[in-house]
């Protein structure tokens, strides 16, 4: 993965500042994975299926903001307008492996060592992508007196995506374009300096071709975009000096949603709608002008509500836990030199909408190596799971569960002037 950001910002003075950032993208992604597909109590025997997915990606998007503070018949206020202009350009592969010597292991002896055969079935993924997006928006925020802000905003999205499916028995061009609106409201009461309570309202959308834009078909091309409605209300109180407190209570309603077939990870089937119910609760202390402590904690329930006759009404969404934890600390042992260690946890969930088989919960150690060098450059070095605990980070349907890595280090290096 290659990234590169370009940020401009401009003050012109009595309140008037314009914003530009472009980022281009290059990205090459390719995984594999052999996993169990069925078992036969009688002999013994677990059926193997194995698979590869390659996807390269080039995107630009280019997002511009023009924001005015000033009193409009005495009101202080915020005004914004900007637009985004994008466009991305994919190539995807999948490819179905053959197990030499057959596709079977005893379950007994489940490690086996054999060649795999790779090689492209009708049902295999081959296309091309380009999606082109343009948005406009406007957002307002006024404050009638300290003590009261209100926040609304209005979003214009034009989003086309064209397909060239490269398969035989598939081969075609899909195509679909969607204009989509998206408001967003707000209120802000802070009956204290030190506390502030809010309530929001916004909408989103998701396409049907996915948040990786990998493809369309002659059904999903006629498919409206998935739609996002949340509303949250919530608190932020400065307890004391140094300590911050969040909570916040969320619902998300989910409609036109879509799933993988648990019994057949190569089709899609539609599961209606969905919604979302939580609580968030956040906490940030600095211990010292060098330590800083912050911990979160999150309860939600995620669940089917419009039964169909993919999944009936009251089953749990897939991969999202009851539970969520996660602790940071950060300690700056110089001006220039700092380290973090924290914990992540995450209790037990669903692996598809069939909820016939579940992800232990888990907790695993991160840590962190901050730098700044001369000149404005900033080094970063994260460790994932320090520590090399064993357990799984996700699942695509009730057998393809994914192993969560034993130790990832994930370097970077910014420049800012």
């Amino acid at each position: 993965m290659n990234l590169a950001t370009l940020a401009i910002e401009h003050d012109f003075g009595e309140g008037l500042t314009l914003r530009n950032r472009t980022m281009f993208g290059d990205y090459q992604k390719f995984y594999q994975n052999i996993y169990p597909t069925g078992f036969n109590a009688g002999s013994g025997l677990v059926s193997l299926g194995a698979y590869n997915n390659r996807n390269d990606r080039r995107s630009l998007f280019s997002q511009t903001d023009l924001v005015l503070e000033n009193r409009l018949a005495g009101i202080d206020q915020t005004l914004l307008f900007g637009f985004e202009l994008g466009r991305e350009k994919s190539r995807n592969q999948r490819l179905t492996g053959t197990i030499v010597g057959g596709n079977t292991a005893p379950i007994s002896d489940p490690t086996i060592d054999a060649d795999v055969i790779w090689a492209a079935v009708p049902s295999d993924a081959d296309n091309r992508v380009h999606a082109t997006v343009a948005a406009a928006y406007i957002q307002d925020q006024i404050r009638p007196a300290e003590w009261i802000e209100l926040v609304a905003g209005l979003r214009f999205d034009s989003f086309k995506v064209d397909v060239d499916d490269l398969r035989a028995a598939g081969r075609g061009q899909f195509g679909r374009r969607d204009n989509l609106w998206s408001p967003r409201l707000g209120l802000v009461l802070k009956p204290r300096d030190n506390l502030s309570l809010y309530a929001t309202y916004s909408r989103s959308y998701l396409p049907q071709s996915g948040d990786q834009f990998s493809g369309l078909t002659s059904v999903t091309e006629g498919l409206k975009p998935e739609r996002f409605d949340n509303y949250e209300i919530g608190a932020k109180w400065d307890v004391l000096d140094g300590l911050l407190a969040t909570a916040a209570i969320y619902q998300l309603d989910r409609t036109n949603t879509r799933a993988t077939d648990p019994l057949d990870p190569s089709h899609t089937i539609l599961t209606g709608a969905q919604r979302s119910r939580g609580l968030e609760l956040g906490l940030e202390r600095s211990v010292t002008s060098r330590w800083l402590i912050s911990g979160g904690y999150t309860l939600q329930k995620a669940e089917i509500s419009q039964t169909t006759a993919a999944a009936p009404k009251g089953r749990e969404v897939p991969l999202v836990p009851r539970h969520s934890f996660s602790l940071w600390n950060r300690y700056d042992v110089t001006r220039h030199i700092g380290v973090g260690l924290g914990v992540v946890a995450r209790s037990s969930s669903y692996t598809s909408i069939s909820n016939a088989v579940k992800l232990p919960g888990y907790a695993r150690v991160d840590a962190a190596l901050f730098y700044k060098l001369p000149g404005g450059l900033q080094a970063q070095v994260n460790v994932e799971n320090l520590l090399g605990a064993h357990y799984f980070a996700s699942a695509n349907n009730d057998n393809n569960i994914a192993p969560g890595a034993p130790c990832a280090v994930k370097a970077t290096v910014g420049y800012s002037f």
